[in-house]
């Protein structure tokens, strides 16, 4: 597994371009930050989490109501590699 941390302010067809991260579309967010508040229907608190088949994206850090830091585990499979 590997992990990245990343501005919740990454734009979402970066990374689904980078990482082939399968994030939908959608006119309601741009932002990796945006796309968790979509996802959770609320400000998320640090520690959640949103799961798109082999990724895990944790909240890593929340400032003032807002996602700052996130958290991209991807497992090695995913990244092409084998163990």
């Amino acid at each position: 597994e590997h992990e990245y941390l990343l501005s919740g302010r990454c734009e979402v067809d970066d990374l689904a371009e980078r990482f082939r991260l399968a994030i939908p579309e959608s006119e309601e967010y741009d932002t990796l930050a945006g796309f968790i508040l979509h996802e959770q229907g609320e400000v998320p608190e640090q520690g959640s989490e949103v799961v798109i088949g082999p990724f895990r994206i944790t909240v890593a850090q929340v400032v003032h109501g807002r996602v700052d830091l996130v958290r991209l585990a991807v497992t090695d499979a995913e990244m092409g590699y084998s163990a």
